[in-house]
């Protein structure tokens, strides 16, 4: 039945320190078995909770939950071990005990909510009385036609306080979203607050999730075959929804896409999702055109449609009243990289066109029973990747672009196999490319949708000894303008919940990154729309990724 719930997106922010920071605080906790634990946090010092990863703002400003509250010992070894919240949602952060990723497992993660902290409502579920709301991640239902066991769902309590059932719904009718997507020990998780009465798919006399002053929570872990694995002996926890924090919003008495003090070019990255370019000009247009760019990278453009793309940038003003000059992949099959510049592109011929190795077609094989895992244009098209030198006022740039294979969520999929073959044939031929034009470059970027959903090592191989002086790349750091997210995709429906699969890399040795942000026009005022000739649904409905915008200066410019 259609979902009654309305559609809302998610918010989150990103945050800066490493996760080795964080483990300080877990270890050693009590262990305490036999009863619910009631927590309350230091709400005054707490700040906004970031989907971003990195987990830094969980060390001092959240609620650390004892050991008692999962089975120890059980495979695979969950817990939830912080609980946080603001005015517009809850937060979770649960240790796996070990890097994994958490929808490739071989069952079912579930979180049971009495959402209301009312046990009258709602429906008895494993040992935890009145739950009115189940998140699951890798359902064993199917989400939106999909298969069971993809991405993550959504369970409402349907009946009274004994009957077990439960309806299943799409996780974005709650704002569900989780961090990272690759494999990591740690996963942190959000929910929105207040999400009305759930009518008619709701338990009787309808219930807004977490609008009351605490909720209870336990963690269950399912097996494929449905056994319940871990968590039915486990106490639950209760927390308290006390006080509130304001959610940040965009600075309003200055222009949130104005360039960075300082800026001596600006770059967006945009995966525009194949032929969606092309049937909805009007949205990437004024985006385009408020953003301003001095390059812009393209991914996953169709084949053969360098001349109607070239047309349609002709209508865009570029950089300083120039033309902008135009780089079409001739690899990648139906995803081609396009590199658009308002001063000329050089071709570097061993970024052109990079090939597969030749044993890949029977490698696929043997690994897969299948030559073309989804998504994948196949070897005999070539890598979707492209580069090129531009050649700026006062120094040079290696610009490459890329969209890495689609899809395989874990560690051991044919699809993560691919990912990490593209990935190296890349990297060897950037670093062919600075060793054959020496000192003609002056600094590197690559940006590109990378596709971490298995494990993050594709990234990390990117970054590895490609600057200009021999040392790794630096990440661009990027924020939606609320403050709140690090996401740039967001499928709007599915199983799949938002996520970050765009990177921007850059060679710090001779940039310095003043700015960068995630373009998504619903985090505008309606003041900055109008003065950008913008609609708050542009990039939402241009692609299901959002362009990375990033302003750089030099730090060491050519002599």
């Amino acid at each position: 039945m259609p979902s009654p719930f309305p559609r809302r997106r998610y918010t989150s922010r990103s945050s800066s320190r490493r996760l080795g920071d964080l483990l300080g605080p877990f270890f050693p906790l009590p262990v305490v078995v036999g009863a619910a634990f009631l927590l309350a946090g230091p709400l005054a010092a707490q700040g906004p909770v970031v989907l971003d990863g990195r987990f830094d703002d969980w060390d001092s400003a959240t609620v650390t939950i004892p050991d008692g509250v999962y089975a120890p010992g059980a495979e695979p070894g969950f817990r939830v071990a912080k609980a946080s919240h603001d005015d517009g949602a809850v937060y979770l952060l649960l240790d796996l005990g070990r890097p994994l990723n958490v929808l490739s497992l071989d069952g079912t993660v579930s979180i049971l909510f009495d959402a209301d902290g009312d046990p009258s409502t709602g429906s008895a579920l494993h040992g935890l009385e009145g739950v009115d709301l189940v998140v699951d991640l890798r359902p064993f239902y199917p989400i939106a036609g999909g298969p069971p066991g993809i991405g993550a769902g959504v369970r409402f309590a349907t009946g009274g306080p004994t009957d077990g059932a439960f309806s299943r719904h799409d996780s974005y009718d709650v704002g569900l979203t989780f961090a990272p997507t690759y494999a990591s020990r740690f996963v942190e998780l959000r929910i929105d607050r207040g999400y009305g009465a759930l009518g008619g798919v709701g338990p009787a006399g309808g219930v807004t999730l977490f609008a009351g002053d605490r909720y209870a929570a336990k963690l269950v872990f399912t097996g494929s075959d449905g056994s319940v694995r871990q968590g039915v002996g486990a106490p639950p926890f209760t927390y308290e929804l006390v006080g509130g924090r304001p959610r940040p919003l965009p600075a309003g008495g200055e222009d949130p896409l104005a360039r960075a003090p300082g800026t001596s070019f600006r770059v967006l990255a945009w995966n525009v999702s194949r032929g969606n370019l092309l049937d909805r000009k009007d949205r990437f247009a004024r985006v385009l055109a408020a953003a301003r760019p001095d390059i812009i990278l393209l991914h996953e453009a169709p084949a053969g449609a360098a001349e109607e793309i070239a047309d349609f940038l002709s209508g865009l003003p570029g950089p300083d009243g120039e033309d902008w000059h135009l780089m079409y992949g001739e690899a990648g099959g139906p995803q081609r990289g396009v590199i658009v510049s308002g001063r000329p592109v050089i071709a570097v011929h061993e970024l052109e066109e990079i090939s597969y190795p030749d044993s890949l077609f029977e490698q696929l094989k043997s690994l897969a029973g299948r030559s073309r895992p989804q998504g994948f244009g196949g070897p005999e098209a070539g890598l979707p990747a492209l580069g090129g030198i531009v050649e700026l006022k006062d120094a040079s740039l290696l610009i490459v672009t890329l969209d890495l294979q689609c899809c395989g969520n874990g560690t051991e999929t044919v699809e993560e196999y691919v990912r990490q073959i593209e990935v190296a044939a890349i990297h060897e031929a950037i670093t062919e490319a600075l060793a054959r034009h020496g000192g003609g470059v002056d600094a590197v970027i690559v940006a590109g949708d990378f596709n971490l959903v298995g494990s993050r090592e594709p990234l990390e191989t990117m970054l590895r000894e490609v600057d200009v002086d021999g040392s790794g790349l630096a990440v661009a750091g990027a924020l939606q303008l609320d403050g709140l997210s690090n996401a740039t995709w967001d499928g709007g429906a599915g199983p799949f919940p938002p996520a970050r699969l765009d990177f921007m890399l850059f060679g710090d040795a001779a940039l310095r990154l003043e700015r960068a942000f995630v373009l998504d026009t619903r985090d505008l005022t309606n003041e900055w729309l109008d003065h950008h000739g913008l609609r708050a649904e542009d990039t939402e409905r241009a692609s299901d990724h959002l362009p990375v915008v990033a302003d750089f200066s030099w730090v060491r410019p050519r002599p």
